[in-house]
């Protein structure tokens, strides 16, 4: 069998909950782990802290990794590079797996070819007894079964090679159609797989139409990065999974019908307001037309009641002009979002010396005490002086990347936390680079791990990308953290270290002495994975 992980991003409990269920009902080989990210913005929750919700059989191989909020396609990246199996399977919340999805994957991974690097799955539309959520908007499963983002499977060294998701878009489609792109020029191909999972049903929603206008935006940025070729380049490679976008006819076509009644409805209103009522009632009867066109195309199939005529109607009046708008207002903002750092390239297959190494404080470097008040009682770790000393010898730079202070306690005052600093430089010595969260955990900052906002700041601070970084902590925090900005991670455990984070750790070395002959020869003298 063909080891697996799948890995569900998620901003909401209800929709994980539908996905889990199903999945640990399906027949077939179980995967290797199952990694939530719990991207709700706000404070974060613990990892681990889904545990107790989850259903019985997928308790022992439940990893919960918190996203930060920092949208689908970073949690996307977080998810691949947590992973450890050959293969990382994705599935969106709420999507909901047929009960032999496990046998089929199983069956898909195995006959995949040597070049095949994606093997996406069917995605079926949800039928009226799939979920008890009145009218469905056609328009929502037709277009995620036409995107495939519900269900694709990719082979971990294809995407490491290629970079991973470029956090850059804002919407799966577009990361996922950037990504097929890259893996294409590398020479890795796609294919389709047997099995199927039911798309989430979805309540009538007259600004779901609106929202997946938004994806404009990522397509000026699409054509930003690969030329005016972009649509060619992305239908090329995502051909061999079964996915057809728009063609180019077609989008003109869609284009010019958007311009036209956008125009009649200006026009109408124009020569209103000027006393034409002859010229504003054609004008009028000509947007109506292509509205009700446009609405005509957006109503389900099959039953129809008030809520999802009212709901296209709005779409329909509303879609043409702002999708319009979308599409200047996107390609002048792909022109500055594209100068921003692109995907970062992976160090986790364990090859090459990183530039540098960013190592939590408390736990890791020093003896976790209550020395708020005292810092005499500060004491280094077993061997971290001699670790420290190495890598500089080495030439590779050294920082420390931590907290105030442990969850449960009050964020230290800056000045505390500086005066804590200077005490553990002076027992091992300067740091290239310090930074220290004094936030709370409720306070919900970017920089308190297991956000990644302080490894990515160090890094910048030391001229370097984080995917030239280590991040080496004791806890699973530290290694989420270096994980989500795309750097290498070394667990160092000790007695305070969570089993679930010795279970998902890519990497884990028994001493920080270890963890540092791992980085700079690859030796393993522990339990890495």
């Amino acid at each position: 069998m063909t080891p697996f992980d799948v890995v569900i991003p998620a901003s909401a409990r209800p929709q994980l909950a539908v996905s889990l269920r199903a999945l640990a009902a399906a027949r077939g080989p179980a995967p290797r782990l199952v990694i939530v990210i719990d991207d709700r913005p706000g404070p974060v929750d613990p990892p681990g802290s889904l545990d107790g919700e989850a259903p019985a059989a997928l308790r022992d191989r439940l990893v919960v990794l918190p996203g930060s909020g920092r949208g689908p396609v970073a949690a996307r990246d977080l998810g691949w590079r947590a992973g450890t199996a050959p293969w990382i399977v994705f599935l969106e919340a709420g999507s909901a797996p047929w009960p032999d999805w496990l046998a089929a994957l199983a069956t898909d991974l195995s006959g995949a070819a040597e070049e095949a690097g994606a093997v996406r799955g069917h995605v079926r539309a949800p039928t009226e007894g799939d979920a008890p959520v009145g009218p469905k908007v056609a328009l929502v499963a037709a277009g995620a079964a036409r995107r495939g983002t519900q269900d694709v499977a990719y082979r971990r060294s294809a995407v490491m090679e290629a970079g991973g998701f470029d956090e850059r878009f804002e919407t799966v489609a577009g990361a996922e159609a950037d990504l097929a792109v890259r893996m294409d020029a590398a020479g890795w191909s796609g294919m389709v797989g047997s099995r199927s999972v039911t798309s989430p049903a979805v309540e009538a929603d007259p600004w779901q139409s609106l929202r997946l206008a938004a994806e404009i935006r990522d397509e000026a940025l699409l054509r930003t990065i690969h030329g005016r070729v972009w649509r060619r380049r992305v239908a090329e490679a995502m051909r061999s999974e079964g996915l057809t976008g728009e063609g180019g006819r077609a989008r003109l076509v869609r284009i010019v019908a958007q311009a036209a009644t956008t125009t009649a409805g200006l026009g109408a209103i124009l020569a209103f307001r000027t006393g034409r009522a002859k010229l504003a009632g054609r004008a009028g009867a000509a947007w109506a037309a292509g509205t009700a066109a446009f609405a005509w195309s957006l109503l389900p199939r099959g039953r129809v009641d008030r809520t999802a005529v009212r709901a296209a109607l709005t779409a329909g009046a509303l879609v043409p002009p702002v999708a319009l708008a979308l599409q200047v207002v996107g390609q002048a903002r792909s022109r500055v979002v594209v100068r921003g750092p692109g995907p970062a390239p992976s160090r986790a297959d364990g090859t090459g010396s990183p530039r540098a190494v960013l190592f939590d404080r408390d736990g890791t470097l020093v003896v976790p005490a209550s020395f708020d008040h005292d810092l005499e009682r500060v004491q280094p770790m077993p061997g971290a002086a001699r670790a420290l000393g190495r890598l500089r010898a080495s030439g590779v730079a050294v920082g420390m990347v931590s907290d105030g202070g442990p969850p449960s306690s009050r964020p230290r005052r800056r000045a505390e936390a500086r005066r804590l600093d200077r005490r553990v430089e002076e027992l091992l010595g300067p740091f290239d680079v310090v930074a220290t969260c004094t936030h709370g955990r409720a306070e919900g900052c970017r920089c308190r791990k297991p956000a990644p906002g302080n490894v990515i700041w160090a890094a910048h601070r030391l001229g370097v990308d984080p995917s030239a970084c280590a991040v080496v902590g004791d806890a699973d925090e530290d290694v989420v953290a270096g994980l989500a900005a795309g750097a290498r991670a070394v667990l160092v455990p000790n007695g305070t270290t969570s089993g679930g984070a010795l279970r998902w750790a890519p990497e884990v070395e028994p001493t920080i002495e270890g963890a540092v002959d791992l980085l700079l020869h690859g030796s393993r003298g522990g339990a890495a994975r």
